[in-house]
């Protein structure tokens, strides 16, 4: 007997799941069926964390870097060797990992794009007091897999860190951050405009160009969140953006770029990327597990959309409004806004508009929607000792972990986890390449108080299906793929009035309403693609299907406000 889907506010996996599998929200490819694409290089630029930036031979390498990139000329190689004392500017090359159904089974050429931003503080794996940090970690991968196999693609990069968490001076940690921040911007950017670009040149992702979506993890939210909304000079202009040691903005244009990372004109900066593309680095979604909004008067009418997942009693990164607390260091750096503040801006913008109160049914967004108005015990002592969740906040999904006796032992990545034996192996090398004297089982326990889960899989694991089953029900209304449009009908009506056969079928297919005139009758393919439409004011529809190619289908049925959508087999 087939199943059929009800539709009345649909995003819910399980009911999906009842009637076939439906791309973007279930995985429609195998392992086995995904391409991955290794360490390609989609960008080269100054690598702040190994460069002398304060040397003597600063103009005389920036002179010489544009130079050979102006007469289309390789750089030289001890620019990019961190050893070699003849340069004081180091060239980082920076590599992105892709994840796509192969061509061989996926029929679909223009495919939405989801680029993965890490964590790590803006610094390596271990040297940031963490065990994660990289485009390997394990919880980006995952999610990347993951949206592999549901019909994306995705990226996960690497980009540029490099800061000074243990200067004494506030203003000093604020600065560097901040630069940080704006330089992985651009990488981002990079990242987004090269792969926008591949259209140009064969295509050899099947990549839609107007459908791109960003995730952050941790550090990764703070970038993807200021990527969509960072576009003015007076934002980097605010008071808190202002350094009491020169009195100007801690982010000068005029010597790190742009906003996309390009010179300003007639100006040589310390950036080498430019602008030669034929494609803009706009996005249509910003998604973030963690991190924060530098300032929440960034985000405006018209700014891709936004939807977070983040842990309530995070220490780092706060859900309404505080200080960033790097972990590397422990120390206060920048006063930011989580999204218990930026999240309800968001919907009363209207920026989230195309999920904005939809009438979803699944357990993730019952889930979430039960803590909106609620006040719980919070992580600082009275009288900041509550935090009531805002009660417009769709579009954040709070996760409650348990209050910790101590403070930094409170939960905000259960998403993450490591294998000691790979945590061992970059201690071991770490060690050897500075001469330190780490003990990897020291490290992983003091990683563990953060995350007691951090050496199990399975649990990481359950967090990222609730990233994935709270997040691409929205994705797929503020892409419009797939079938998006059946999680927007605002009431569930029961299936006995419409009846289709034959099922599997050939050349017709029969529908039936009982006591109901059939307004519309929509046939989608698998990937979300309108195929055939057809309008009548009969109670009967008797529908021409020997053109199609054999596969799975889904039939949508309009009548009088009832809908429901039913998968067919086209033999």
């Amino acid at each position: 007997m087939i199943k059929q889907l009800l539709l009345g506010g649909l995003a819910s996996f399980f009911v999906f799941t009842t009637v076939g599998q439906d791309r973007f929200l279930d995985e429609v490819f195998t392992d086995s069926q995904v391409q991955i694409d290794k360490n390609i290089t989609y960008g080269i630029n100054v690598d702040f964390l190994r460069s002398n930036t304060s040397g003597a031979n600063v103009i005389a390498d920036l002179t010489a870097l544009k130079t050979a990139q102006a007469l289309g000329q390789a750089f030289p190689p001890e620019y990019f060797n961190p050893t070699d004392p003849s340069t004081d500017l180091k060239l980082a090359d920076l590599k992105m990992d892709l994840y796509y159904p192969k061509t061989s089974v996926d029929t679909m050429m223009a495919r939405p794009v989801i680029v993965l931003v890490h964590t790590g503080s803006f610094l390596p794996p271990i040297l940031n007091g963490q065990a994660t940090g990289s485009k390997e970690d394990s919880s980006i991968v995952e999610n990347a897999r993951q949206w592999a196999r549901k019909g994306f693609v995705a990226a996960t990069i690497n980009y540029r860190g490099g800061w000074l968490p243990l200067s004494d001076t506030a203003a000093v940690r604020r600065g560097t951050l901040l630069n940080a921040v704006y330089r992985a911007i651009h990488d981002t950017k990079q990242a987004v405009r090269v792969l926008k670009q591949t259209t140009n040149q064969g295509d050899p992702y099947g990549i839609d160009t107007d459908r791109f979506a960003l995730y952050g993890q941790g550090t990764g939210g703070y970038i993807t969140l200021a990527y969509t909304t960072l576009d003015k000079a007076e934002e980097i202009s605010l008071p808190k953006f202002i350094s009491p040691l020169s009195g100007n903005s801690y982010i000068d244009t005029n010597q790190v770029g742009n906003f996309d990372g390009y010179d300003p004109a007639g100006v040589p900066t310390l950036s080498l990327y430019l602008d030669t593309f034929d494609f803009s680095n706009s996005v249509v979604a910003s998604v973030n597990s963690g991190g924060a909004f530098a300032d929440i008067s960034w985000l405006e009418a018209g700014d891709a959309a936004v939807i977070t997942v983040m842990c309530v009693r995070d220490p780092f990164a706060p859900f309404d409004s505080g200080t960033v607390i790097v972990p590397t260091t422990g120390e206060d750096v920048v006063d930011v806004n989580g999204p218990n503040t930026y999240i309800p801006k968001a919907n009363s913008l209207g920026v989230n508009d195309a999920f904005y109160n939809v009438s979803f049914t699944d357990d993730y967004t019952a889930r979430a929607r039960s803590l909106y108005g609620s006040t719980v015990d919070y992580i600082f002592e009275a009288p900041e000792d509550k935090l009531t969740i805002s009660a417009n906040g769709d579009g954040i999904f709070p996760i409650m972990k348990p209050l910790a006796t101590n403070f930094d032992e409170n939960q905000g990545s259960p998403w993450d986890w490591w294998s000691l034996s790979d945590l061992t192996a970059a201690i071991n090398a770490y060690n050897a390449a500075t001469g330190s004297s780490i003990d990897p089982n020291a490290f992983n326990n003091d990683e563990l108080k953060g995350n007691p889960e951090g050496n199990n899989p399975n649990h990481g694991r359950a967090y990222i299906d609730t990233i994935q089953n709270y997040v691409n029900p929205r994705l797929m209304r503020v892409m419009q793929i797939g079938n998006w449009e059946a999680l927007s009908i605002n009431s569930i009506r029961k299936n006995d009035l419409f009846k289709m056969y034959p099922n599997p079928a050939e050349d017709i297919v029969v529908i039936e309403s009982k006591g109901k005139v059939l307004e519309e009758v929509v046939i989608m393919d698998i990937s979300g693609k309108v195929v055939n439409r057809e309008q009548t004011w009969n109670q009967t529809m008797a529908i021409d299907v020997k053109d199609l190619k054999s596969g799975v289908y889904f039939v949508k049925v309009r009548s009088n406000e009832e809908e429901f959508v039913e998968k067919l087999i086209i033999q």
